[in-house]
């Protein structure tokens, strides 16, 4: 049987109950939550599929039938899908097997990671840009989390492997992906800054530090930190870093601000010592100021507060 038409009060009275239920502050956290491309199981059944071949077979169909699949987005990462490409792979998956397992069960956990924070972050920064697109994907090696600007839309990648390699299997993933997370809100509202001089990265990632810090308390040094021998800095090297890198922070030269943030490069310093520096800073003198005004300070306020507690650091 067809139903009576509804009457004008009827659709009125629908109609704006739908705009209310869009409307509603559930309805926008919703549309703000990120919208997760998890990348790993396809990844992982083309990796079962050869397994018992040759490493080099092995690497020859994983790029062809997983990488180059996806060369465009790979490219924009900086990792080429060309005819060199089975090279890069038969040297990762070495590593990848050794660690094997591991990868798996954070590629596993992963999703159910990012969703399980995304709510405790959104109401931190309740101004957060509708959702961004986070993938989960191999990364060959070359990195744990980043973000980028494709097509153009900001969003985050995180390679399941580069946790691994990098952290290790019980890399703490709320920090990392807080940490990441803050960066996508820094660019929409933070300040900008042509050529990003030193002391503006070490800003950006000494407060992606305070936010991790502050949005998960029970987390240890190392898990803030990322690596070992970060968070074993001394409290003698902290104030030497400090004092090093107060008469730099313009500095716009690669090559100076990699002493400071750079994963490969110290020149005596611990690697990426700018990291440490930004958050001990920020947390010497930001007091409890809330996490979205110390995002939204001007570069001249900014660039104070990093200033003033790298002063206090260097005194030591």
């Amino acid at each position: 049987m067809t139903p009576p038409p509804l009457s004008r009060r009827d659709l009125i009275g629908r109609a704006s109950a739908a705009l209310a239920f869009a409307a509603s502050p559930v309805r926008a956290k919703e549309r703000r939550r990120a919208r997760l491309r998890d990348l790993m199981p396809d990844f992982w059944r083309v990796h079962d599929g050869v397994q018992g071949r040759s490493v080099t077979e092995r690497a020859d169909r994983i790029g062809r039938l997983f990488f180059q699949r996806h060369a465009e987005l790979y490219a924009a990462l900086g990792i080429a899908t060309g005819p060199g490409m089975s090279s890069l792979i038969h040297t990762w998956l070495a590593r990848l097997d050794a660690v094997n397992p591991q990868a798996r069960a954070v590629s596993r956990q992963a999703p159910l990671a990012w969703a399980a924070r995304e709510a405790r972050f959104l109401a931190t920064f309740p101004d957060q840009a509708a959702g961004s697109p986070i993938w989960f994907l191999p990364s060959l090696g070359q990195f744990n989390g980043l973000g980028r600007v494709w097509r153009r839309q900001p969003g985050l990648w995180f390679g399941i492997d580069g946790i691994v390699l990098f952290q290790g299997a019980d890399a703490n993933l709320p920090v990392l992906f807080d940490h990441e997370a803050f960066h996508l809100y820094f660019m929409q509202v933070g300040p900008r800054e042509p050529l990003s001089p030193l002391w503006y990265r070490v800003w950006g990632e000494g407060l992606a530090t305070v936010v991790s810090a502050r949005l998960n308390p029970g987390a240890t040094r190392r898990d803030l930190l990322m690596t070992e021998t970060l968070a074993a800095t001394t409290p003698d090297q902290l104030r030497k870093a400090a004092a090093a890198v107060l008469p730099v922070l313009d500095a716009r030269d690669r090559a100076v601000q990699d002493r400071f943030l750079a994963a490969d490069v110290s020149d005596g310093l611990p690697a990426r010592t700018g990291y440490l520096l930004g958050w001990q800073a920020i947390d010497a003198v930001a007091g409890d100021t809330p996490l979205p005004t110390l995002a939204k300070l001007r570069s001249p306020d900014a660039r104070a507060m990093l200033t003033a507690g790298l002063e206090r650091l260097a005194k030591g």
